[in-house]
């Protein structure tokens, strides 16, 4: 019988952590010019002094001062200069979220029934306990992960989220770079501007 220790359950909760904070989806980040935008593309506005948080509009235009939009919740058109947009993005489609739940899926059925097998075999004592150890953490995570990636997955098939790609606007230097999103509102990245 092999007995895990208070130190190796905690490393193995530091490491599905670790495991789990990786596992979000790595998105690029590479910027389209304001230019490729044409009328009726749905886009994302970042206007803090038009009081626009993060407000979403249909493009009816554009000239080389600014751009016409459609605002959501709003009545009639509004031009907003360039040089007032703090952040642009445009949506490039509809992406299925099959993948990224069953990742999410496989981590948490994992790690959940693997730290369960853990703490079962540390704090098992007597003949009951024969067959706990490593091995039974090992195959009881590997059935979570299997367990919990096929529900998220099935989960993920009933869902699509919109893809939205960043938009250079004029008199600003490109950027690209990776970003790491790993829940809806953890995000760790970094960019390059040239």
């Amino acid at each position: 019988m092999t007995r895990l220790s208070a130190g190796a359950i905690g490393w193995t909760l530091v490491l599905g952590g670790w495991l789990l904070a990786a596992g979000g989806a790595a998105r690029a980040t590479a910027q389209e010019p304001v230019s490729r935008l044409e009328r009726g593309d749905r886009v994302r506005v970042r206007a803090p002094s038009w009081y626009l948080p993060r407000a979403t509009a249909t493009v009816i235009g554009q000239d080389r001062d600014g751009l016409m939009l459609r605002m959501d919740g709003l009545t009639g058109p509004r031009t907003i200069p360039y040089r007032d947009i703090a952040a642009l993005e445009v949506q490039r489609g509809r992406h299925s979220a099959v993948g990224h739940a069953a990742v999410i899926g496989a981590l948490i059925g994992g790690l959940g029934l693997g730290v369960t097998a853990a703490i079962a075999s540390a704090t098992c004592e007597g003949w009951g306990c024969l067959g706990l150890g490593w091995p039974t953490v090992a195959v009881s995570t590997g059935v979570g992960a299997l367990v919990g990636g096929g529900l998220g997955a099935a989960v993920g098939s009933a869902y699509r989220r919109d893809v939205w790609h960043a938009v250079r606007l004029p008199g600003r230097a490109p950027s690209s770079g990776l970003g790491l999103r790993v829940g809806p509102a953890t995000t760790l990245g970094w960019s390059i501007r040239f």
